[in-house]
């Protein structure tokens, strides 16, 4: 078994003993991404990277994104926009989308608030 493998491993033991009920942040974030996508839902990610969620996770990312109608995803950094075979032109109009995520983007905004208008 690869040493990382083990060392994830020993981790979920450990962590049923030291802190039981602890869910890691992408897992608790999937939930509420559950909680929310349905078949009525055109999403807006901002600030996609290369992935809504994390690659280990990739057939959760496929199932979620099938329930949506459309999913646009935006970034700053050309190169992780184009590993998404979503793209949409800007601007969007006003309502366009029901719902909107910025997973690990928030505290990398120099004015949240600015940003959010």
């Amino acid at each position: 078994m690869p040493l990382r493998s083990t060392l994830f491993e020993i981790y979920r033991a450990l962590q049923k003993v030291v802190a039981p009920g602890l869910k890691y942040s992408q897992c608790l974030y999937e939930d509420v991404l559950n909680s929310h996508v349905n078949g009525e839902d055109d999403w807006l990610d901002v600030g996609c990277g290369h992935h809504v969620l994390p690659p280990w996770r990739a057939k959760e990312k496929s199932s979620m994104v099938g329930r949506c109608r459309r999913l646009v995803v935006i970034d700053a950094n050309w190169a992780s926009l184009r590993k998404h075979r979503s793209t949409s032109r800007l601007p969007f109009r006003e309502e366009s989308f029901d719902l909107v995520t910025a997973n690990m983007v928030v505290e990398h905004l120099d004015a949240p608030e600015t940003q959010f208008r």
